[in-house]
């Protein structure tokens, strides 16, 4: 599919712009993606039924994978003529072919990114591989996770929550029945950390806590070594379409003028735009 090369591309030119990313992680993306389009290239892939089918190519830290959609709604936010966002849900979505990264030993991910074992022993003890899993006495990272840039970076954790959820954490107690946990620093001292507790079903009784630097740094180890504790670093999505596709269609919409700044939010569902 000519939508994975180009997908390809566009994710690694986003890797290379972007200064906190390292030439490890441009590497390991680029061989992913070989992977992937080889893996994809032996396969027969299903003819588009009609016009509102359209394959996705979806990238995460955990993996790369072909999906086949039909989106039954979308709303679409529009400015200056070109599509901001995009949400909605499907009547019909199938993975189709998926590559799952693995998750690499102290020693391997030192070699990958080209730093020392101990140094990455340090910046897991520090909080700043967040993505790091305890697997017995050991530590494994996936292989999709960058060295971790100077200075503090905001984070976003969140928590499997089951409303009879009964684990009690002694030590923070106020994570208990939390769904989310937010961490930035302070604007007006860099030893100041803000750390937001949230409770999904109960916002009223949401926590927030002052912690310095080392407190933050044992706070978030405590995190990470707990495995129902994710943290969130986002990923890249992108629909491969044709002129006669779904998202085809959209931006014949945008660029007739049908789609502007006074309903730039619309419903589309089927073939009927209301």
């Amino acid at each position: 599919m000519a939508g994975i090369d180009a997908f390809a591309q566009y994710v690694l030119n986003k890797i290379e712009e972007d200064p906190k990313h390292s030439i490890g992680y441009y590497k390991t993306t680029d061989r992913l993606f070989r992977m992937f389009a080889r893996s994809v290239a032996l396969r027969s892939m299903p003819e588009l039924a009609d016009d509102w089918w359209f394959y996705g190519i979806h990238l995460s830290r955990k993996e790369i994978k072909l999906t086949l959609c039909h989106p039954d709604e979308v709303r679409i936010t529009i400015e200056d003529g070109k599509t901001k966002s995009a949400s909605g849900g499907y009547d019909g979505f199938f993975e189709l072919v998926t590559i799952s990264t693995e998750t690499l030993s102290v020693d391997e991910y030192a070699r990958n990114y080209g730093v020392k074992p101990v140094t990455v022993r340090q910046w897991i003890r520090r909080g700043k591989i967040r993505t790091a899993q305890k697997v017995g006495r050991e530590w494994r990272i996936p292989e999709l996770t960058d060295i971790p840039r100077r200075g503090f970076e905001e984070a976003y954790y969140t928590r499997q929550f089951r409303s009879n959820d009964q684990i009690k954490y002694p030590e923070y107690e106020y994570l208990e029945g939390s769904t989310s946990v937010h961490i930035t620093q302070s604007s007006d001292n860099n030893d100041t950390f803000i750390v937001e507790v949230i409770r999904q079903y109960n916002m009223d009784d949401s926590t927030t806590i002052e912690m310095n630097t080392s407190e933050r740094e044992k706070f978030e180890l405590f995190l990470i070594t707990h495995d129902e504790f994710k943290y969130q670093d986002g990923g890249y999505s992108k629909e491969a379409k044709n002129d006669n596709s779904f998202f085809g269609l959209l931006e014949k919409l945008i660029i007739s003028g049908d789609l502007n700044e006074e309903n730039s939010e619309m419903m589309i569902a089927d073939d009927i735009i209301y």
